[in-house]
């Protein structure tokens, strides 16, 4: 269920992620080489809606 969550949250937020780490790397092949080592260690909690992470 949470992992259907996290993913609902961050699909949509995909595309610009890949943008702001290809401006990080330069290359397109790293730049999703870190979005994907990013995704998993993103706390979960602190992007759900209605929380301010505090």
């Amino acid at each position: 269920m949470d992992e259907d969550r996290h993913r609902e949250f961050f699909e949509p937020r995909l595309p610009r992620l890949l943008g702001l780490a290809y401006l990080l790397c330069g290359d397109a092949t790293e730049a999703e080489d870190l979005t994907q080592t990013i995704f998993p260690r993103i706390r979960w909690p602190r992007c759900s809606a209605g929380r301010s992470g505090r």
